[in-house]
């Protein structure tokens, strides 16, 4: 039995942008064209589920009185 392998978010996503530019280039058939679509879906789901997931972890840092700075943020109170 094969074992899973977790990949990593940018190796998920390296895989989806490949599905992704087979299906536009148009030259499957559509048997292999609607599997492609179908692992396309999986990735896109478990991406957005490692998204999420992510947030959550930089919402419960934050929360836990880390002061989090982003980019830009001290040049927005200068124009005020």
């Amino acid at each position: 039995m094969a074992k899973k392998v977790d990949l990593s978010f940018e190796e998920k996503l390296k895989k989806l942008e490949d599905i992704v530019e087979s299906l536009e280039n148009g030259e499957l058939a559509l048997e292999k064209a609607v599997d492609r679509y179908q692992k396309g879906v999986r990735l896109h789901a478990e991406l957005q589920a490692d998204l999420d997931r992510m947030e959550k972890r930089v919402r419960m840092l934050t929360e836990e009185g880390r002061e989090v700075e982003f980019e830009g943020a001290a040049d927005e109170d200068d124009d005020q």
